[in-house]
């Protein structure tokens, strides 16, 4: 059933259906977002296709990045180290990639996922077998002789991380010939995220046949070194404090010093920047707005994914034509939706929900 809001929308929309999301908000005398709302409701009821702003039915991401096998062993009580521990074991999948491939895909835009998995039965049932309906495991590389990744950690009895072991050659074969091979599909998505699991010339190969946005997650101080050399090419870089220290040559103790950072990053290249704080919230930048936003208040679950969701958010915003402002707030409310799940991934996320967490509604 369609609702008197809807109707008003659609009535705009058939006398211009290239309306901007903006005008018919400000015709309506609604937010932006909760345009977007009611667009992504009448997609779903079947009632428009998608015109200019909207994510349309044919529109679809691409994400590039890493996706493991997470392998996690917590003990019952006090972990005593060089014995066996009682306590349990889960296998779950994982991934920078793979996690905020899945978020954006909650959120409700189609997501593709190229990485690549071993020949073992993992990779099998990875290939076989997508977690989500709006996400798109077909174009996977399987590789010969190769192990899935595998993330192999032990946690302490409150889940903190002691140890681990990462096993990830398999990425070595995200190779500039296999996104050759994917061209004409990397070519009409909406944007790309990538994130550094992948090798710097995969990376190259990515810019030179993709002129949208490229959004890039370092993943870590030590991948993200490769991105150094890729700045120019970044339209959204999410790095952590010691990420942006590492990419910057900026030591940030300070806002004065957040800016200082970002404006490096900035002048190589890159369009947007968003600084996580972790529990500090998030310095965000672009142009000549600058905003420093406190994290939401949670009941926290699990310690791991927010970030993830955060980067998803921030392509559901680009996509949408948020402004840097609703970006945080939405990108913000994503990530603390996802670590009040219990697993990495909140399944319980909906756009809907997100966009009314972050009161843009």
């Amino acid at each position: 059933m369609v609702t008197d809001r809807e109707q008003e929308i659609l009535k705009l929309v058939k006398q211009n259906p290239m309306i901007s999301q903006q005008e018919l908000a400000e015709e309506l005398g609604i937010t932006r977002s909760s345009v977007a709302v009611h667009i992504s409701n009448l997609m779903k009821k079947g009632e428009i296709q998608g015109k200019g702003y909207v994510i349309g039915s044919n529109s679809y991401v691409v994400v590039v990045g890493g996706l493991t096998r997470d392998v996690g062993g917590k003990p019952f009580s006090k972990l005593i180290m060089e014995d066996s521990n009682p306590g349990t074991v889960k296998t779950t999948l994982g991934g920078v990639g793979r996690n905020i491939a899945h978020n954006i895909s909650l959120l409700g835009i189609e997501t593709k996922m190229l990485t690549a998995v071993g020949s073992d039965q993992m990779g099998k049932t990875i290939r076989d077998h997508s977690p989500h309906e709006k996400m798109d495991f077909s174009h996977i590389l399987g590789v010969d002789g190769q192990e899935t990744a595998t993330y192999l950690y032990i946690a302490d009895q409150k889940g903190d991380m002691v140890s681990a072991i990462a096993d990830m050659q398999v990425f070595d074969h995200i190779s500039p010939e296999y996104v050759e091979s994917k061209r004409s599909l990397i070519g009409k998505s909406k944007a790309v995220v990538v994130d550094a699991n992948i090798p710097f010339e995969t990376m190259e190969k990515i810019a030179s046949i993709f002129k949208g946005p490229i959004f890039v997650d370092p993943v870590s101080t030590e991948k993200g070194k490769r991105l150094k050399s890729f700045l120019k090419h970044i339209h959204t870089l999410k790095p952590n404090k010691m990420e942006a220290e590492m990419l910057s040559g900026v030591t940030i103790v300070d806002e004065k010093t957040l800016k200082e950072a970002a404006d490096v990053l900035l002048k190589k290249g890159v369009k947007r920047v968003f600084i996580s704080l972790g529990r500090d919230g998030v310095y965000a930048a672009s142009g000549m707005e600058r905003i420093l936003a406190p994290t939401l208040p949670v009941k926290l679950a699990n310690v791991t994914g927010g970030g993830d969701c955060f980067m998803a958010g921030l392509v559901y915003s680009y996509l949408n034509d948020f402004s840097l402002k609703d970006t945080v707030k939405l990108s913000l409310a994503a990530s603390a939706m996802a670590v009040e799940g219990d697993q990495t991934i909140n399944e319980e996320i909906t756009i809907e929900k997100v966009i009314a967490r972050a009161g843009l509604g």
